[in-house]
């Protein structure tokens, strides 16, 4: 590989990454919310009922990655990256490349919130 490519990898993957930590961080953020609400103002439960939530978000997304892995490299008849805009967004990478960086977003976070809950008091 050379440099430019190697250039074009690792903003792809650090895009990838971003999308992820947006899509991960406004789900906590979402679930948070309505743990306190309706876990009467309590941090901890906010914080578990964000955890549960990010824990089904992997979940979905690592379900989804593995249905398209699955397919093994075959790409679906409406899928065309040149006519759909993925390339003016991803240079190098593909949608399974960007829906596993995502997935590893969410894991931390997941973990994130998961220390966090533990460290505050019942």
């Amino acid at each position: 590989m050379n440099g430019n490519m190697m250039k074009s990898v690792c903003r792809d993957i650090g895009k990838a990454l971003l999308w992820g930590a947006y899509a991960a961080g406004g789900c906590f953020l979402l679930f948070f919310m309505l743990g306190l609400v309706f876990g009467r103002l309590q941090l901890r439960t906010g914080l578990e009922t964000a955890r549960t939530a990010l824990c089904v978000l992997t979940a979905a997304q690592l379900m989804l990655l593995a249905g398209a892995l699955m397919l093994r490299g075959k790409r679906p008849a409406g899928f065309r990256a040149s006519e759909n805009g993925w390339r003016r967004r991803f240079a190098v990478i593909g949608p399974k490349s960007v829906l596993l960086c995502m997935a590893a977003c969410a894991i931390v976070m997941t973990a994130a919130a998961d220390a966090l809950a533990r460290l505050c008091p019942a």
